[in-house]
């Protein structure tokens, strides 16, 4: 369905559960958008739905950790299309386009993921932000919690599985709370898999019940060999590009990302996190103040992307412990959440801020 770099563990995995009908009832799979989450698990979906017996797709399959559906049945083209009945998905939606382009969000899901298998949720979000607004944010919202309870209680439109895939499902927030009972007793041949940023940002009660997939940094080597298809048209990177992008395949084809504003954010990110990192004093919570104030011109997408990535730093952080590496990790996770949600995030920062080293003085 998708050429997604990487990620042969999972998908071997995945192969391997499908072959043994072992298939966990719910799972979690964690890491950045620009690993291909959501079209990883779009292709799991697929050859879980697909009319055609595995060990015919295998033994046709350009490699054995490929996983894919035949691509031919009627199952797999209506997944091709993303209409297929018994395929659920649940994403972050801006509140004021949700009436008047909801029911076409999933089109352009579609669309926008044929064009870029490593689609960012801001870069979905932002197609609807026809006015240019700042500071907006989407959300998973009660009433598409309602409706994933509606979709599951039904028997499968095919007879066999149903899917419910949520993506950025830490943006279902307190209302998580209402899937757990499903995921604690869901119906028969039912999965769910849930896609996040980072898996701590869930509720320890959601990770409970399902298991989890970790997301990992491709190595420049297993690209070398790849097909010049899988690149979207773009000229096979060079070792270099691929290490300043983290090894991350889709910041590598972020073809929207303007270069000058990605090093801002970026820049911007570090500067936060050095700030942070170290006990507040009065030169550096002026420092601070000046940096969330420029933080917090930015629109809501810069913002997310700004404050997802410094808690990717934080994670490797050498400057600081483990322990404290871990709570600066939490901490811009957490803000990067609570962005649009009429938060000051000046002010939430300095909290937190004063709250960490406080913590860690006693």
């Amino acid at each position: 369905m998708y050429n997604v770099i990487g990620q042969n563990e999972i998908q071997s995995t995945w192969s391997n559960m499908l072959a043994s009908a072992q298939i966990p009832h719910a799972m979690v799979l964690s890491g950045d958008d620009g690993y291909g989450g959501l079209s990883l698990a779009l292709n799991l979906v697929e050859a879980l739905l697909c009319q055609t017996p595995r060990n015919v797709i295998d033994a046709g399959s350009r490699s054995a950790s490929f996983l894919q559906g035949c691509g031919h049945c009627p199952s797999c083209k209506k997944m091709r299309d993303l209409t297929h009945p018994d395929l659920h998905i649940a994403f972050p939606m801006l509140t004021a386009a949700r009436k008047k382009q909801g029911h076409k969000a999933r089109g352009i899901l579609n669309t926008m993921l044929k064009a870029n298998p490593y689609l960012s949720v801001d870069t979905f979000l932002n197609h609807f932000n026809t006015e240019g607004k700042k500071n907006v944010a989407g959300n998973i919202t009660s009433e598409d919690v309602k409706q994933i309870l509606s979709n599951l209680t039904l028997s499968s439109f095919a007879g066999g599985w149903k899917a419910q895939i949520i993506w950025h499902a830490e943006r279902l927030a307190k209302e998580s709370n209402k899937l757990l009972k499903l995921l604690e007793e869901p119906p028969p041949k039912t999965l769910f898999v849930l896609i996040a940023p980072n898996h701590k940002q869930l509720l320890t009660t959601i990770l409970s019940r399902c298991q989890l997939f970790q997301l990992k940094p491709v190595a420049y080597s297993e690209i070398t060999h790849l097909d010049d298809s899988v690149f979207n048209g773009s000229p096979r990177p060079s070792e270099n590009q691929w290490k300043m992008a983290q090894h991350i395949p889709g910041k590598v084809f972020e073809q929207e990302e303007d270069h000058g504003q990605y090093e801002e954010a970026e820049q911007l990110a570090k500067e936060l996190l050095d700030l942070l990192a170290h006990p507040p004093n009065p030169t550096s919570i002026k420092h601070l103040e000046l940096l969330a104030k420029k933080l917090s011109s930015a629109a809501a997408t810069r913002q997310h992307k700004t404050l997802r990535y410094a808690a990717h730093l934080a994670e490797e952080y050498q400057k600081t412990d483990k322990m404290m590496r871990g709570e600066l990790a939490s901490i811009l996770s957490l803000i990067a959440l609570e962005v649009g949600q009429s938060v000051r995030i000046s002010t939430r920062i300095m909290g937190l801020w004063l709250n960490l080293h406080q913590k860690f003085k006693l």
